[in-house]
């Protein structure tokens, strides 16, 4: 038997329906080989419910931010307006993969020890430069993950700063 709870969470103004399955759950067995066939469409539509609800959260939460949804073979692409790389969400394996490479190539060490802790509160463990984060691990600690998300975002975008700094010219 299932169960179904609604928590109400407000983050930064926005208010967030956050519903969360209890009990057995029935999961559709499918050989690898045949999720590597399997196109994106398809692997949403056979995604967890927890993947489906943090995707739905995710997607309001970028529309709201400006940042743009591109797609690839097995995941979702999110970026910036102008194109700067925030995150990959992948159906298949219901998990949110963020990087942290550009910002420890910006010597951010102070930023990067703090979002790997706050990642690894909601993953369970300290994450390595490329966090994974589980969706049904994602969904009950959404506030927490926004503030992480939000912090993560400022980050990546000072990193690309720092790396590519704009030139201005006197004549």
């Amino acid at each position: 038997m299932l169960a179904l709870t609604l928590t109400l969470i407000e983050h930064g103004g926005t208010r967030f329906v956050v519903p969360s399955v209890t009990g057995a759950s029935a999961t559709k067995s499918v050989s690898a080989t045949a999720q590597q066939d399997e196109t994106l469409d398809e692997l949403v539509e056979g995604a967890s419910e927890e993947f489906s609800i943090v995707f739905a959260q995710l997607k309001a939460w970028a529309s709201a931010h400006g940042h743009v949804w591109s797609r690839s073979k097995k995941s979702f692409r999110l970026e910036t307006a102008e194109g700067e790389y925030l995150l990959h969400i992948y159906p298949q394996w219901g998990t949110i993969e963020v990087s942290l490479n550009s910002m420890i190539q910006a010597g951010m060490d102070g930023e990067v020890e703090r979002l790997r802790e706050q990642f690894g509160r909601i993953i369970g463990k300290t994450p390595d430069k490329n966090p994974n984060i589980p969706c049904n691990r994602t969904l009950p600690a959404w506030p927490t993950f926004l503030d992480a998300l939000d912090e993560y975002v400022v980050g990546r975008l000072r990193a690309a700063a720092i790396q590519s700094p704009t030139v201005n010219t006197v004549d």
